[in-house]
């Protein structure tokens, strides 16, 4: 009972220290000395939790399972480590290494039942970026709002709703994920019905129109794969004639609207086609990956030096190229681009290995990651960045699944043999 107790405890800390991270960029860039205290106190602790973990190690057995999952991660993050010594900017970032040993410690310590890290990392992204967002909306607006937003998809609508994150396209992920997560493990009823009006009201807020899109495949990937592909003879007649007309419903109201010519004119109006100046991001990225093909720019790549070069052109200082192809290829070169490839083929053999078992979840969670980075960055090697909290809860429920797979199939070989 205590083992698990203190099993508990340290994942715990893990979901936690994950957790807080885009709250802590928030933080730094509106405080900057409260903000680098509490960095310097979220890697003291990651330091702690380290230590526990090998001293784990040194008692019990080395995890026997999971291992190809790592190696596809080791291989993702080959290209950034060997581009700070060869890459075309050679510099060294520790942050790099902090990402790279919370994930390897996911792999390292005891592994916690599926349910129980869901529930816990919905939990916090619960209280903290959904209620706790609302609250700081309550108590300080200025600090979790920007009124001065002209890109929405809403007419007349011009804030953008950032919440405890430091922008409104760190806070939907955040959102999306835990509605996702809810699919799997809902919450009780009536709670279940009010934490998701709270949540999807927040999405909607932050204009984060690429995780619109993707909570929407979600919802509608689950319902697939739950209802459609495993159900049988009646059963599924109805449920393929119940999603019919909804789809046709939904194409009627569009037609009745004539939302796709309102939607035409919104996007030759915003110039949605340039993807808000994401073309000439990439194409400034391919110009300084060519720099250097083999290793790529460097972990400077849009860094501030880089951002204040191009600032007259962009209008703006972009953080990262704004597609993960891009970086990769831009931060790392070809290795960096190999590293993505290979990774990307682990990530999705265990995603498809382990959909039934999840209701589809870890295929909605590939999805999510892997469309998004069309847009954003999926795979950054900043600890602060918002997309590192959903690759760790994908990751992290891969690695679990592993190792809870192979101890029940040990188990099994154990009582056949006694018998």
């Amino acid at each position: 009972m205590k083992s698990l107790f203190r099993i508990k405890s340290i994942w715990l800390m893990i979901i936690l220290m994950v957790s807080i991270s885009p709250l802590l960029l928030k933080i730094i860039l509106t405080n900057p000395t409260i903000g680098s205290k509490a960095a310097v106190i979220k890697i003291t602790v990651f330091i702690l939790i380290t230590a526990l973990c090998f001293l784990y190690l040194f008692k019990f057995n080395f995890p026997k399972k999971g291992s190809w999952l790592v190696f596809g991660f080791l291989f993702l993050e080959i290209g950034p480590i060997l581009t700070q010594k060869f890459g075309y900017v050679a510099d060294y970032d520790y942050e790099l290494f902090t990402l790279f040993s919370f994930f390897i410690l996911v792999y390292l310590i005891p592994p916690l039942r599926t349910e129980e890290f869901i529930k816990i990392s919905k939990n916090f992204l619960l209280i903290i970026y959904v209620y706790g967002s609302l609250f700081f909306w309550i108590i300080s607006p200025a600090w979790v709002l920007d009124i001065t937003y002209s890109q929405g998809l809403i007419a007349g609508f011009d804030i953008r709703f950032s919440g405890l994150t430091s922008h409104g396209n760190s806070l939907g992920p955040l959102i999306g994920v835990y509605l996702i997560l809810d699919m799997y493990l809902p919450s009780k009823f009536p709670w279940r019905i009010l934490h998701n009006f709270f949540a999807l009201f927040i999405l909607l807020l932050t204009q984060s129109k690429t995780v619109w899109v993707l909570v929407v495949i979600s919802y509608l990937v689950y319902v697939i794969y739950n209802k459609l592909l495993w159900k049988k003879g009646r059963e599924k007649l109805l449920a393929i004639s119940i999603t019919s007309l909804i789809i046709a419903f939904t194409f009627l109201v569009l037609l009745l609207f004539n939302i796709p010519h309102q939607l035409e004119l919104f996007i030759v109006k915003n110039n949605i086609m340039e993807f808000t100046g994401r073309r000439i991001i990439w194409e400034i990225t391919m110009q300084s990956w060519m720099l250097n093909p083999l290793f790529g720019y460097g972990l400077e790549l849009w860094g501030p030096e880089m951002q204040q070069r191009y600032l007259d052109i962009l209008k703006f200082a972009p953080g990262t190229a704004h597609n993960q192809l891009m970086q990769s290829l831009g931060e790392s070169g070809i290795i960096g681009l190999l590293g993505l490839v290979f990774y990307t083929f682990i990530f999705l053999r265990y995603s498809i290995k382990y959909a039934k078992q999840t209701k589809g979840i870890t295929i909605i969670l590939f999805i999510f990651i892997y469309i998004r980075g069309v847009t954003e960055v999926s795979f950054p090697n900043n600890i602060y960045n918002v997309a590192n909290n959903v690759h760790f809860i994908a990751f992290s429920l891969l690695i679990l699944l592993e190792k809870q797979d192979y101890f029940k199939r040990t188990s099994k070989t154990v009582s056949a043999k006694s018998l």
